[in-house]
């Protein structure tokens, strides 16, 4: 090989070398521009997202609290946090039942709607301690302290005292005539009929 074909192939090698070193560069420079293009993105600027597939979201607030979690493992979902993270809503679907809850700063429950597949229907009032206070519901024709149990000729209102222990109703019985209820905490009471007065045992 002569003098001037080893400098040739010697120029040959090193353009190579500085052609793999900017195609490198390239792609870095590439990588590293897409990346900032992400993370300086106008943050009050709207995404348009067409579908977003998840089986959770969540979303957070400034300081990266999540105050908006959306699921959908067992069933689904929707819970609401306040800002010290205190959870104050909860919304969810089954096939047995929809559920809406509502939770006080301490995260108790305070207050439950329910909906069954049958058309039954139930609201729930509790106190600060989490004991029932007040049940409404529809269906559910003759509660007493004891028991609930399911004829389907009406409404009942059942009221607690702070133990959570029933010790009033009004209700529709099983023959579709109001009844009126007082009980002890034992559940052993009164009932007011139409035309007479009935004692529990």
């Amino acid at each position: 090989m002569s003098e001037s074909d080893y400098q040739i192939n010697e120029r040959l090698q090193k353009v190579e070398k500085q052609n793999r070193y900017m195609r490198m560069f390239g792609i870095a420079f590439v990588v590293v521009f897409a990346v900032f293009l992400i993370a300086g993105a106008d943050k009050n600027k709207e995404l348009d997202v067409y579908s977003i597939s998840a089986q959770e979201l969540i979303i957070k607030d400034k300081k990266g609290n999540p105050g908006i979690v959306m699921s959908n493992t067992s069933c689904p979902m929707l819970t609401m946090m306040d800002t010290k993270n205190s959870k104050r809503l909860q919304i969810s679907a089954s096939e047995q039942h929809s559920e809406l809850s509502l939770f006080d700063s301490k995260s108790q429950l305070r207050f439950k709607v329910m909906a069954f597949g049958d058309a039954m229907t139930e609201l729930l009032f509790n106190s600060s301690r989490g004991k029932r206070q007040v049940t409404l519901g529809t269906r559910v024709a003759y509660p007493t302290a004891k028991e609930l149990r399911i004829s389907g000729n009406g409404g009942y209102l059942t009221l607690s005292n702070k133990e959570g222990e029933r010790v009033i109703s009004l209700l529709v019985d099983g023959d579709g005539n109001g009844v009126v209820g007082a009980y002890d905490r034992k559940g052993v009471g009164k009932e007011l009929k139409p035309g007479l007065w009935k004692y529990e045992n």
